[in-house]
């Protein structure tokens, strides 16, 4: 029950540490990048995708740790990374690779995630925490309105109070999402 613990706290912040970041990234890349690359922002928010993915498998991986039995989750990453590596060779042939790539790798780690699940689910019950995944997504949705005046915002300072401002929401946020999960309680 300690993993399912860990995990009921875990991924409500992981899921609304990727929303912040994916709907900030307008904001990040105007920070971080000269003009001329400012439209790039699509590939933060990919990253933050593969990130969520890979954070949740690894946190799902560590039932096979804890229950020494490690072989369970050899096949979800290999077939995962084969299935990446395939379509990736796809992708590199299109005239759109520069979006087929990373797509390539999101639904390797997708692929992972299902299979670890299936695999892991023989070992322990898991438990997903939907109230609290809920909870984490309600909390989430201010940053839509982020990223809705990405446009009317382009100045480098104007950009720096916006993500500023989102950037304290989501450490509250996640203060908040963290005092909740210390509440949990499991009785068996």
């Amino acid at each position: 029950m300690a993993w399912n613990e860990l995990f009921e706290k875990m991924l409500p912040l992981v899921l609304c540490m990727t929303t912040f970041i994916g709907f900030s990234a307008p904001y990040i890349i105007k920070i971080l990048a000269a003009e001329k690359f400012w439209d790039a922002w699509i590939f933060i928010c990919f990253g933050m995708s593969i990130e969520f993915f890979r954070i949740t498998n690894n946190l799902i991986s560590l039932i096979s740790h804890s229950e020494m039995k490690t072989k369970k989750a050899v096949f979800p990453y290999f077939l995962g990374g084969i299935t990446s590596l395939i379509l990736i060779l796809i992708s590199a042939k299109s005239t759109n690779y520069q979006l087929y790539i990373p797509l390539s790798i999101i639904i390797g780690n997708i692929l992972v995630f299902i299979l670890l699940n299936i695999n892991m689910r023989k070992l322990i019950r898991i438990k997903y925490p939907f109230k609290r995944i809920l909870l984490s997504l309600i909390i989430s949705f201010p940053f839509v309105l982020e990223f809705l005046l990405k446009n009317q915002y382009t100045s480098i300072i104007s950009t720096l109070v916006i993500l500023s401002i989102f950037s304290l929401y989501f450490i509250f946020a996640q203060l908040f999402l963290f005092k909740i999960g210390e509440k949990v309680n499991y009785v068996q």
